[in-house]
């Protein structure tokens, strides 16, 4: 696994493709899956839903809430889209990950980033020690 931090705003369907989230969106994004498809190459594991995500283009060692920014940013203009997408059942849900190395990077939310996550969806965040 790769050490550091890391962001991405993930949107997932079960009755779109990832194309096809791409192309309502109208953003290619930096990765599309399908339902059904293995979840990493070699895995028995499959995709429960397809999915679309951007990624953070920060660094792995930048801190926590820039990566945040920079997902946030990126994806900014696509939070009408998404509620939207939401609201006619198209996406079954959005949510911005934010992935830790270590359970000792601290970080804090500011109002219009959490303002913004919730107007499309949910904050997951994972920690790996």
């Amino acid at each position: 696994m790769d050490s550091g931090t890391r962001a991405s705003l993930v949107v997932l369907s079960a009755s779109l493709s990832g194309v096809e989230i791409a192309e309502r969106l109208g953003n290619p994004g930096d990765r599309c899956w399908d339902k059904g498809s293995a979840t990493r190459i070699g895995s028995a594991t499959v995709q429960k839903w397809s999915g679309w995500e951007i990624n953070s283009r920060l660094e792995r060692t930048a801190p926590a809430i820039d990566h945040l920014r920079d997902v946030i940013a990126q994806g900014e203009s696509l939070g009408t889209q998404i509620r939207e997408l939401v609201q006619d059942g198209a996406i079954d849900n959005a949510r911005v990950w934010l992935h830790l190395d270590s359970p000792t990077a601290g970080f804090s939310l500011e109002p219009e980033l959490l303002r913004w996550i919730a107007a499309i969806g949910s904050l997951e965040v994972d920690i790996y020690s």
